[in-house]
């Protein structure tokens, strides 16, 4: 039996929510596709849930006239500097009972590795097993049927800001919707623009939006680091507006349909017709300034991130180069200048989802929102399976309290 399953992201410039159809063999379909212009979010955090609130009923609303169809859970894609990788070990003993290594033991020592001390004001919201040690033996990637005593976890944990995940939670309540999962906006970008081929020899993605720039690495196919930038799209407009003296949603316009991200792709001598405020007379804009305005700035950007990279592993070992992705990843241009600032092969990276409206999402633009619903899919057996550890372990909970209440009686 099918499943409807929603997926949203509350961008900076934009918000995005769309509703598919997962068939029993896990393929998905885009049924429907809402939009909005983003209010209440600055550098793709909610500053202000009342306004954020508006921009989500307006995109689920128009996401739901397409689809026809009526939801109260979404996946939500979660954005910001808060965001933070970090690396645990978790260790667990195989009760001598069992003749092999069960699911339960795996939840059991992935659970060992998130009890950890973390700063009161940030919480788990993904984690991720990247393999398992049996008795010694490393690199194991599935160990349940195995025979062992004692089995180990190394597991790569995403935390994220109490107040900022609060405050998510606020403005969906508010739309009369509920989080049914909340995952890091690089992963779910990551996951739509990355092959399995990719994902398994290392690759880097960035998604560089209009508030933030997202990081994450993949190697062995799994996420094992991500990193947030407050500088992308946005930072060029508003040098663009102060440069030239324009708006900022003119600087925006101006970037989008004339912008270059390396000025040796601009025509020498072309130019540029800009309307001028107040109704004065049009200004011709050197297209070569213009580029020089941008390249500037996202090169500033590119070169922070692989800063971010470096701290993390060498470029050399990022065997599968750079996918870009997100609105800025649109600039012309902006491969060739990449490709000169990290050294390794960089392309740009679009999602693909089936449907019968798939050439609205089928951009850079809407990564993340198509890939928070196919991260979701990948993940959901590992939720099932801890969803059922729990369980398990408040019957013990229940058990215990029912003896302890008879022994008083």
């Amino acid at each position: 039996m099918s499943e409807t399953i929603a997926g949203l992201d509350i961008g900076t410039s934009k918000t995005v929510f769309i509703i598919v159809d997962e068939s029993e063999a896990g393929e998905l379909c885009l049924l429907g596709f809402g939009e909005s212009k983003t209010e209440g979010v600055v550098n793709g955090v909610i500053v202000n849930p009342e306004k954020a609130e508006k921009t989500i009923l307006k995109a689920y609303n128009d996401a739901q006239k397409i689809a026809d169809v009526k939801v109260k859970s979404v996946i939500c894609c979660l954005n910001g500097e808060h965001l933070k990788s970090i690396s645990s070990r978790g260790v667990t003993a195989v009760p001598k009972s069992q003749e092999e290594i069960t699911a339960a033991d795996v939840v059991k020592v992935k659970k060992a590795a998130e009890t950890i001390v973390l700063p009161q004001d940030t919480q788990i919201i993904d984690s991720i097993v990247q393999d398992f040690s049996v008795d010694g033996q490393e690199g194991i990637l599935d160990p349940v049927g195995m025979i062992g005593v004692r089995m180990e976890a190394n597991v790569t944990m995403i935390t994220a800001d109490v107040v900022k995940v609060q405050s998510l939670h606020r403005a969906l309540q508010k739309a009369g919707l509920e989080v049914a999962n909340l995952y890091p906006t690089a992963i779910c970008s990551a996951e739509a623009v990355l092959t399995p081929e990719e994902r398994e020899v290392g690759i880097a993605m960035l998604d560089i939006g209009a508030g933030t720039t997202n990081i994450a690495i993949y190697k062995k196919g799994k996420p094992v680091m991500i990193s947030v930038i407050k500088y992308a799209g946005e930072s060029i407009s508003k040098d663009i507006s102060i440069g030239l003296q324009l708006p900022i949603k003119q600087a925006e316009d101006l970037k989008l349909s004339n912008g270059f991200a390396t000025q040796s792709k601009v025509e020498e001598g072309s130019v540029v017709n800009v309307p001028s405020l107040g109704g004065r007379e049009t200004k011709m804009i050197s297209s070569q300034f213009l580029a020089k305005i941008i390249e500037a700035r996202i090169e500033e950007i590119l070169i922070i991130a692989k800063e971010q990279l470096e701290s993390f592993c060498p470029l050399k070992s990022i065997a599968g180069g750079i996918v870009i992705t997100g609105g800025s990843s649109q600039l012309k241009g902006l491969v060739e200048l990449a490709e000169r600032i990290f050294n390794i092969p960089v392309r740009l990276g679009i999602p693909k989802i089936a449907g019968e409206i798939e050439e609205f999402a089928n951009s850079p633009v809407y990564s993340s929102v198509i890939g928070s619903v196919i991260y979701h899919s990948r993940k959901k057996t590992e939720y099932e399976l801890d969803l059922m550890y729990e369980e398990k372990k408040m019957g013990k909970f229940w058990t215990k309290i029912r003896k302890w209440l008879l022994r008083k009686l």
